[in-house]
């Protein structure tokens, strides 16, 4: 599923390709046919996202949610765009470009109510600039879930996905089955940092950048996500499974 920072990225570039333009809007699908029609010749007024979710804003009042989930994906189109094909669930379309989304999880129209409402059921985003840390520490600090598990729930820390999880809490010392009560906030101010800093720098490269956010000309890409061995003392990486997902640690320098 990707991380804040792709859907960062996309509200970014959609943004500079659509807002401020009237859209064609369509569902070769059929399964947003009546959201699409909705859509279809209104002005884009602005898109804007929220942890893993995407919110585009159209003149009328109209807001389009998407949530890529597991297999959404979005393939863009300069110039006059090819068929779709029978997988596309929505086409957005202007005089010199497009986007085709597929897979989603979620692609319906809210109201600014709802909408306020499924953003109140969040965490606070370490990519936005109003997000409250104290929020994320107040549910953490109450929590006896382990810290791993804690860091990937959506109501806590929005948009911090399973490959964050990994590298923040190496580079904080701390394993991911310590309870989430047990960290200290110096080490809660030490993850809040260290997810605001890979986070952002990961909208501006477009990618996840963890290694080379801290070594230049590394050669390795992340410090222990799918690692062999540990770049800092080369003891052997440890996988565990938390809340479904695979997370990884060293036993020697998270111990």
């Amino acid at each position: 599923m990707p991380e804040g920072p792709t859907i960062h990225r996309l509200a970014r570039d959609h943004d500079k390709l659509f807002a401020g333009r009237p859209l064609r809007a369509s569902s070769p699908q059929g399964r947003f046919a009546e959201g699409a029609a909705v859509l279809d010749g209104r002005r884009l007024t602005k898109i804007d996202a929220f942890g893993k979710n995407l919110f585009y804003h159209w003149s009328g009042g109209q807001i389009l949610h998407i949530h890529l989930g597991m297999a959404g994906r979005f393939k863009r189109h300069d110039g006059t765009p090819p068929s779709p094909s029978d997988a596309v669930r929505l086409r957005l379309r202007s005089a010199k470009h497009s986007v085709d989304l597929s897979g989603p999880m979620r692609c319906v129209l809210v109201s600014k109510g709802e909408k306020k409402d499924l953003v109140g059921r969040l965490g606070p985003d370490p990519i936005r600039r109003d997000a409250d840390p104290d929020r994320a520490w107040e549910a953490l600090r109450k929590s006896g879930r382990p810290v791993g598990m804690v860091l990937i729930d959506q109501a806590v820390f929005a948009g911090v996905g399973n490959i964050y999880r990994s590298e923040v809490l190496f580079l904080e010392g701390i394993h991911p089955t310590r309870p989430a009560k047990g960290v200290e906030r110096a080490e809660f101010d030490a993850i809040w940092k260290h997810l605001v800093k890979l986070m952002r720098l990961g909208v501006r490269a477009g990618r996840i950048v963890t290694v080379g956010a801290f070594e230049k000309g590394a050669s390795r890409r992340y410090f222990v996500y799918k690692a062999e061995t540990c770049m800092r003392c080369g003891q052997p990486i440890e996988w565990l499974r938390m809340a479904n997902r695979g997370v990884y640690a060293c036993p020697r320098c998270q111990g």
